[in-house]
């Protein structure tokens, strides 16, 4: 696990505003060790983006149907796409292991909407700025994701 998203674990488990985390986070330096850790932090939040509703049948239907029509179905894994097909048609999924490997799938095909990109690209912005208090806003997230997606391709230093 990165150093990173250690410090962004600590400030899930101490809670929003944690002072600490600023000082550390201010203090680290960006490297390419750290670009690793910066891109699963991001992939964490879109994925919690996606955990906040339950998984069940008609939600993975939803998720079906977004990732054909987003493109991201011919990107998935065989894996992937016959457990979706498999777990659409349960009523709740129960087990935490299924629920946890579905959520990433989720995130996965979240990752090629405009909504998912703006949340991932806006905690990259974030943490490469040093704005730690804007992780704790998905509706701060989008905006800075939003306004990142939007400048010309030449202008994009972040990938």
């Amino acid at each position: 696990m990165s150093p990173l998203l250690k410090l962004y674990i600590e400030c899930l488990s101490t809670g929003p505003g944690s002072m600490v985390l600023g000082a550390e986070l201010a203090s680290a330096s960006f490297n390419k060790s750290l670009d690793v850790g910066i891109a699963q932090v991001a992939f964490a939040k879109v994925r919690e983006l996606v955990s906040s509703q339950p998984v069940s049948g008609p939600v993975l239907e939803r998720f079906f149907r977004k990732a054909v029509r987003t493109g991201a179905w011919g990107r998935l894994s065989p894996v992937s796409k016959a457990l979706l097909l498999a777990s659409r048609r349960l009523v709740l999924v129960k087990s935490p292991v299924l629920r946890s490997i579905l959520l990433d799938i989720m995130a996965e095909i979240e990752m090629y909407t405009t909504r998912g990109r703006a949340v991932y690209y806006g905690v990259v912005v974030a943490l490469k700025k040093n704005m730690v208090e804007a992780l704790s806003s998905l509706k701060r997230l989008v905006t800075l994701g939003i306004a990142y997606l939007s400048l010309p391709p030449l202008w994009r230093v972040y990938g």
